[in-house]
Parts: structure tokens; sequence; C-alpha cells
């Protein structure tokens, strides 16, 4: 089983280890039958168009921590494959 996840977040975010983490709290849950050890979470980035084609929200002006728009072509960061 697999599971993608759209991860935008930004140095110190890792999404995919987070969800896979809440699934791994899930199987401690007293009276519930649930193995999630065969799931893989996955990280997948998706451009604005694939966004768009699947009716996903865009969030305009992205910013990071400090308050910088990751969405500007001119930040270090924006063509970082997150």
């Amino acid at each position: 089983d697999r599971a993608a996840l759209p991860d935008r977040a930004c140095h110190g975010g890792d999404t995919a280890h987070d969800a896979k983490s809440n699934l791994m709290d899930c199987a401690n849950v007293k009276g519930v039958d649930f193995d999630p050890s065969p799931i893989r979470v996955e990280r997948i980035g998706l451009t604005r168009e694939q966004i768009g084609d699947l009716g996903l929200p865009w969030i305009e002006n992205l910013e990071t921590g400090s308050g910088k728009d990751l969405g500007d072509p001119g930040h270090p960061d924006h063509r970082k494959p997150y």
C-alpha cells in the first residue's frame, strides 16, 4: 500500500515523515485493529498546472518562516525540489 502526499513544507518540515508517524500512533489505540507498517508514505512534488488539473487549492503569497515569498522566482529556494 502507498500513500502519496504532496509536500510543500520548507526547511525543517517533513510532512511525509509526520504523516507516517501519525499513522503509527494509530496502531497503539486500544481496540483498533490497524497495522500501518505496510503503508509507504512518499513525498511528491506537483507543478502549478497539476495542482489546477487536480482541483487542489493554490495558496497565493506562500511565505517562508522568515516572511519571504517562496513563490518569487528570485527566492533562493524557489526552484528546490521540495
